[in-house]
């Protein structure tokens, strides 16, 4: 259902997009619009690399799904959902999305 209503839309141009997006929020103070940015721009990425979207799961992103390029950039937006939740003084979330940096970066 996602890939029709998007058809024609090339996935790869929004992703520096929205996490440009989640930087501009981060830098002005709103943290959770740029959590929200950085969580859209995840979203792509494993949409897009992945070879069946609607059974994946959002929670995790694993490295065999991305290339080089993707991984870096999941692990920024990742680590800046950690600082966010720092800044929002959630350091339960933090912990939880600094966890799951470390799990992606030792796969």
């Amino acid at each position: 259902i996602f890939y029709f209503l998007y058809q024609g839309v090339d996935f790869k141009e929004k992703i520096p997009i929205f996490k440009a997006g989640g930087n501009k929020y981060f830098t002005s103070g709103s943290y959770r619009m740029a959590i929200r940015k950085y969580m859209k721009t995840i979203r792509y990425i494993q949409w897009i690399s992945s070879k069946s979207p609607e059974k994946m799961d959002y929670e995790y992103v694993t490295l065999n799904m991305l290339s080089n390029e993707y991984h870096k950039i999941t692990m920024d937006c990742m680590s800046n959902i950690a600082a966010c939740f720092l800044k929002l003084k959630e350091y339960k979330e933090a912990k939880n999305m600094c966890d799951k940096v470390n799990i992606v970066c030792s796969l």
